[in-house]
């Protein structure tokens, strides 16, 4: 992991750099690297002698480019998705549990889940393309006229899909028709010509009122047939009058099946209504008309005045099913859809878009995925792919990369969302990438810049909840490394016990007494071992820092009682911490606790104690002392343990420890007065 300089800031550039050095004749080098990267380095390239296959040598990154041409509500989007996608997963689980025979798609309450699921998703679209309209509003960027088409194709898609895979009507008349109404309503002129005293002397008045029929808003015909000036007459005697009031009635009486309804019944309506129709259709003073008799004829289902009227082979489509076979199965309209495309192929051709939208209508999911793949951002197939698995509309097909379909896009998406610094949010998907989520946790914890403690912590938490120990050590260990460049050794170790670095650990104690014995202040040690508290015993090293901080305390504590003038109670504390200072001193020095090199330095600073009036040290203990101390003199690296005390000192330590002895064992055999 590079300990790296993060300069991001709200501005959708990202930049990362760090300070190299750059060789004597380098040149400056680009690359596209992953996740929407550019990245600059030095490097010295090739002589003309050498081959030009050769690799530059020396290369060092110089700086790191990421664009984000995302607009804030896109970013919100992909902020707040991701609620609802752990939500799903949960839900997931939780009916597997409730019955391991039972998949989410076939249960009922299940369904309604992702019937939900799939709804807020599409709420959230709707959202997002509202937001980035009234933003366009105040803008001219073409980026942001990207999105916002981006934004409503995915929303018309995700709605077909909705219907065709997730609620799965058997009759989708009208909710076809409602999908129609919604997504290609198009720029129509109805508000204003509604507001015109004689709207029919418009030229495009007639064509109006044919595509309102056709999609089916029927509420919307209405209102603009009753402004009809001919419709405006209540004379008995005027005709025309009753004519288009009749008209109105039929079209307000039409009847939808509804999924409560049985199709028998609904088929009994229809037909009723149809036979109304043609009674009008029939009606001499209706054919006088000849814009009024076209509308009747669409309302009879004259497939020929439909194709001829219809604008696009889905308006075609929709008014087929109105009109002519409002009870086709969902199923059935594949085999429809030919015909009606290729009757609009010569006018219209077909765009990716509708491609995709056939393939819904198709029920072919596999190749509405691969469609999109060419259209959609992976926000979208991340979304859609993992509802559709939990609908059971995508098998467990292994790709080569060992990934189904739904864990290759939903790691594409966590990939991308990495590549804009939302890594907190790619942590959800990636979890959830049973394969290669590992992996890339792996690499997301590690290619983060750790700029604070916090974000340090975030990090390691990730790494506890998925196993990367290595990686964990290793985040430690920079943030140890990091702190100890600037000399906050507290900081340093509490990282470095993370990271199961003792040996660090370990050279940074003995560094610490190095600078003791050099400068006498103990101000660095107090510092390590209040900030790093109850973590010592990870250490050895720092155990010893720590007992040793506490026999300096205790002796400074010595030197001033020496200075009073001693009372009973006085003496009675002194007496206290001598033995106190006397039980460290032995826990240093004979139980191995401080390292050999401090021996001589730990028992010539004990000398006053060894030499005070209580006798601190038992014969067993000062036994030991003397062997320790015989054991630093004698060894082979004596030099290196005797470094910070000479001979003399040495003389001072014995003649201590051997008047010590003699005193516990005086005080041992001693006779007590009865």
């Amino acid at each position: 992991m590079e300990d790296e300089v993060d300069t991001e800031s709200s501005q959708p550039t990202q930049i990362r750099a760090k300070a190299v050095r750059v060789p004597r004749g380098a040149h400056l080098l680009a690359t596209w690297g992953p996740y929407n990267e550019l990245s600059l380095f030095a490097s010295v390239l090739p002589s003309k002698r050498q081959s030009a296959k050769c690799a530059p040598k020396d290369l060092q990154t110089v700086c790191t480019f990421n664009w984000d041409t995302r607009s804030p509500p896109f970013k919100k989007l992909l902020n707040e998705s991701h609620g609802r996608f752990m939500l799903l997963q949960r839900a997931s689980v939780e009916f597997q549990n409730l019955d391991s025979d039972e998949n989410l798609a076939e249960s009922g309450a299940a369904k309604a889940v992702l019937i939900e699921s799939s709804a807020h998703y599409r709420r959230m679209l709707d959202a997002c393309l509202a937001d980035l309209m009234k933003q366009e509003a105040t803008s001219s960027s073409s980026d942001e006229k990207d999105q916002l088409d981006l934004i409503g194709i995915l929303s018309t898609v995700w709605h077909l899909c909705e219907i065709f895979f997730i609620q799965q009507p058997s009759i989708v008349t009208l909710q076809l028709m409602e999908w129609l109404q919604t997504h290609y309503a198009g720029p129509d002129r109805f508000n204003e010509l509604i507001s015109q005293e004689q709207p029919e002397l418009d030229a495009d008045y007639w064509t109006a009122m044919y595509k309102l029929v056709l999609q089916g808003r029927a509420a919307d015909a209405i209102e603009l047939l009753s402004r009809h000036s001919q419709a405006q007459l209540i004379d008995d005697d005027t005709i025309a009058g009753n004519v288009f009031t009749a008209v109105q009635d039929v079209l307000a009486s039409m009847p939808h099946y509804l999924l409560t309804d049985s199709i028998s019944e609904f088929t009994d309506n229809f037909h009723e209504w149809r036979a109304h129709v043609k009674e009008l259709q029939n009606d001499s003073r209706v054919r006088a008309e000849s814009e009024l008799i076209t509308l009747v004829n669409i309302l009879t289902g004259d497939t020929s005045i439909i194709r001829a009227l219809s604008d696009s082979w889905l308006d075609h489509l929709v008014a087929e099913l109105l009109f002519v076979n409002p009870t086709l199965k969902s199923f059935e309209i594949q085999y429809k859809l030919s015909s009606i495309v290729s009757d609009h192929e010569g006018t219209t051709p077909l765009r990716q878009l509708d491609h995709i939208l056939l393939a819904i209508m198709d029920f072919d999911v596999h190749k509405t995925l691969a469609l999109c793949s060419h259209l959609a951002d992976s926000w979208f197939l991340c979304h859609l792919t993992d509802l559709l698995f939990h609908s059971g509309h995508i098998d467990a097909y292994k790709l080569d990369t060992g990934m189904d379909i739904r864990e290759h896009f939903m790691f594409a998406y966590a990939s991308s969302l990495v590549s804009i610094n939302m890594w907190e949010v790619a942590v959800v998907y990636l979890s959830n990438c049973p394969v290669s989520g590992r992996s890339g946790l792996g690499e997301l914890v590690t290619r983060q810049p750790l700029d604070s403690d916090r974000k340090a912590l975030q990090l390691l938490h990730i790494c506890g909840q998925h196993q990367l120990h290595e990686e964990g050590k290793l985040i430690c260990n920079v943030m140890g490394s990091k702190y100890l460049r600037k000399k906050r050794y507290a900081q340093a170790i509490f990282w470095l016990l993370r990271g199961q670095s003792s040996s660090r650990v370990g050279e940074i104690s003995e560094k610490l007494l190095e600078e003791f014995l050099q400068h006498g202040s103990t101000e660095d040690i107090d510092s390590v071992v209040d900030g790093v508290g109850t973590d010592v015993v990870l250490s050895g090293k720092l155990t010893f820092l720590t007992h040793y901080r506490q026999l300096k305390q205790i002796q400074q504590e010595l030197a001033e009682f020496s200075t009073k003038q001693l009372t009973t109670e006085l003496q009675a504390q002194m007496d206290d911490l001598s033995v106190v200072a006397g039980q460290l001193l032995v826990q240093l020095i004979a139980r191995g606790i401080a390292p050999k090199r401090f021996w001589g330095t730990l028992l010539f600073q004990s000398v006053p104690l060894l030499e005070g009036a209580t006798v601190v040290l038992g014969f067993e203990d000062t036994t030991l002392l003397m062997q320790s101390l015989q054991t630093i003199t004698t060894s082979y690296r004596k030099d290196e343990y005797l470094l910070d005390v000479d001979q003399d000192q040495i003389d001072v330590i014995r003649l201590a420890l051997v008047r010590n002895l003699s005193r516990a064992v005086v005080a041992k055999y001693a006779v007590v007065p009865s």
